[in-house]
């Protein structure tokens, strides 16, 4: 299976924020941890690229929700499907610059099938995507394609009411 790109629109990094440019590799067992474990709290996890110049016009959206939400029961994350040999070259760069502050990971799985269908069997691996789960590491939503950062909070808030509901 191969990733395809959505559509764009532009956005401006966060100011003010410290840099975060750890990056660890995210494999099956790390991913379930991550949606199943989640101690009370929502999970917004996006799938971007460096290369996917939609990735790159929705991230500041991702950084101004993880700064909304961090203090409110979400984490957000993000999770690059660039190879892991360009992490220092590519990802890390593109986070420093962006400012992003939250939790990075870069695909670890053997192959982009697997990744998918770890991630969501109906997803046709489209990027960017980004998925909407409750406090109890239930998929409540996914969206594939660039996405407004009202669209994504929007999200964020049915992941929410969803927990609430539970």
């Amino acid at each position: 299976m191969a990733f395809f790109v959505g559509t764009a629109s532009f956005g401006q990094p966060a100011k003010n924020a410290p840099p975060s440019t750890e990056v660890r590799p995210l494999d099956g067992r790390g991913l379930q941890d991550l949606v199943t474990h989640r101690n009370g709290r929502a999970l917004v996890m996006n799938v971007w690229a460096a290369w996917c110049l939609p990735c790159v016009e929705e991230f500041p959206s991702l950084v101004r929700l993880d700064s909304l939400y961090r203090n409110r029961e979400v984490d957000v994350v993000t999770l690059s499907i660039d190879f892991e040999d360009e992490v220092d070259g590519k990802v890390r760069p593109f986070l420093k610059r962006m400012r992003a502050t939250m939790p990075s990971y870069v695909n670890a799985y053997p192959t982009p099938s697997d990744l998918i269908d770890a991630i969501l069997k109906d997803w046709s691996g489209a990027i960017p995507a980004t998925f909407f789960y409750d406090k109890h590491g239930s998929l409540v939503a996914h969206a594939v394609g660039q996405r407004s950062y009202e669209q994504l909070r929007e999200l964020t808030e049915q992941a929410l009411r969803s927990s609430a509901r539970r």
